[in-house]
């Protein structure tokens, strides 16, 4: 959806409860959410969100700051932001998140979790997305589909314990017509992994993605 699309939305009359602090959030339903980030009821962050952000200026509502940057003084914490502030860096840290204000960012999410699983209201868990991948360019050595052929066993899944498959950092480009035969049929023997039967020749998936594939994207989240 555009972004420059005028934003709608509708106040439902209904309030949940933040886990964290015990506020109220008031619920809308409103119809410029990313089709693609997922269904049911989400939080939206106005003050580190652009499309939040003009969603919540147009309708009044709170624009709360909860990451600074390092350049932000604590009298700057309490000045209404101007725009989303979305350029995070390794030296943001909490402000206006009680206990936790004060902490570098990342430990400052950690503490959160810590606290919502401590008192029994949630937990940090990683959640997948189903997204169609159109690929435009293919990477020199092709696909790193976790699949090995083998002559005596046939199709064979890459162990768990080997993967992701990584692709080999030894190729040499040498700007001529005829390059190196990728992944399926020149993987260094060192790095395939073992499969059934010792001494069988082995061969990597050498698949191509002509169209589109679907991708799982991981996503961490504190679910409650």
């Amino acid at each position: 959806m555009s972004t420059e699309r005028p934003k709608t939305g509708v106040f439902t009359g209904s309030f949940a409860i933040n886990p964290v602090n015990g506020e109220r959030i008031p619920i809308w339903i409103a119809d410029y959410v990313l089709a693609g980030y997922g269904t049911g009821a989400i939080m939206a962050v106005p003050a580190h969100d652009e499309r939040d952000f003009e969603f919540a200026q147009k309708f009044e509502l709170p624009i709360r700051r909860v990451i600074a940057g390092p350049e932000v003084t604590e009298a700057d914490v309490a000045v209404p932001l101007e725009t989303a502030y979305i350029a995070h860096g390794d030296a943001d840290r909490m402000v206006n998140s009680g206990p936790h204000s004060g902490l570098p960012a990342k430990e400052g999410f950690a503490s959160i979790v810590a606290m919502l699983e401590k008192d029994g209201r949630g937990k940090a868990a990683v959640n997948y997305r189903l997204r169609d991948w159109l690929v435009s360019r293919q990477r020199y050595w092709g696909t790193p589909i976790p699949v090995v052929y083998c002559d005596a066993d046939g199709i064979v899944p890459v162990p768990d314990d080997q993967l992701p498959v990584r692709l080999p950092d030894h190729g040499r480009l040498r700007g001529q017509r005829q390059q190196p035969a990728p992944i399926g049929r020149r993987f260094p023997e060192r790095d395939m992994p073992e499969v059934r039967r010792a001494g069988a020749a082995r061969n990597r998936h050498a698949g191509h993605l002509h169209r589109f594939e679907l991708v799982l994207v991981p996503v961490s989240v504190a679910a409650g």
